[in-house]
């Protein structure tokens, strides 16, 4: 899927603007290197050598682009944020539409994103949920203001009218992201999020279990 528009890549303001004169190449192999180290490691326990022995530059050029550790960090957070926003941005351009059938199109979505930064998923999530200080309450306030404009655009959209008496849209909503972001992570972390077809065949099963426990069912009702 590509993206409906340019990234910006700025909004991180790293203290060097030349990061930005690098090839893509170069670029890319940069944050991803960050992404992987950080996400294995968490913030404290990164040591800045190992991000540049993996990006295959000195330490002393990837201070010369960032500044320090905490720059990078926060640019990467941002970037990340930003970057799965505009591949997820065009699932919400749609009219009323099933619940399950958007959210195997995020999943497809994400294993792509994961083609490109495969460490970025858990970067985000274990950024937000490591201790930082005033920067982690950021953070937090950033990551939560995201989560909650995309869970209002979903109540918005998502067509309800087959959900079953009693059922609460919001708490299943809530129940489908978090199944949807744990198998994520649990493919990440084994490594077999390659193939965006066999995840998401592989997600097809517990959605369909969720559906048929909250929608009134029709003959022939795949996801």
């Amino acid at each position: 899927m590509a993206l409906t528009g340019p990234v910006n890549r700025k909004r991180g303001k790293p203290m060097n603007e030349k990061f930005f004169a690098l090839s893509q190449e170069k670029q890319d192999r940069i944050v991803n290197a960050a992404f992987r180290c950080f996400a294995e490691n968490g913030y404290r326990r990164t040591v800045t050598d190992d991000i540049a022995a993996q990006a295959g530059i000195s330490k002393g050029l990837l201070f010369h682009y960032f500044g320090n550790k905490r720059t990078l960090y926060d640019y990467l957070f941002q970037y990340g944020l930003q970057f799965v926003g505009e591949r997820l941005r065009a699932l919400y351009d749609w009219e009323r539409e099933d619940l399950f059938a958007v959210v195997l199109r995020s999943a497809r979505v994400k294993a792509e994103i994961v083609r490109e930064y495969p460490f970025i998923f858990r970067f985000i999530m274990n950024a937000y949920y490591e201790e930082h200080g005033e920067t982690g309450e950021r953070i937090k306030e950033i990551y939560g203001d995201v989560v909650k404009r995309s869970m209002e655009q979903m109540m918005q959209k998502v067509d309800w009218s087959r959900l079953k008496a009693g059922a609460d849209a919001r708490q299943l909503l809530n129940v489908v992201i978090w199944c949807a972001e744990g198998f994520m992570l649990e493919r990440q972390r084994e490594g077999t999020t390659g193939d965006p077809d066999c995840l998401c065949r592989d997600f097809e099963a517990p959605m369909q279990m969720l559906r048929d426990a909250f929608y009134e069912s029709e003959p022939s009702d795949p996801i």
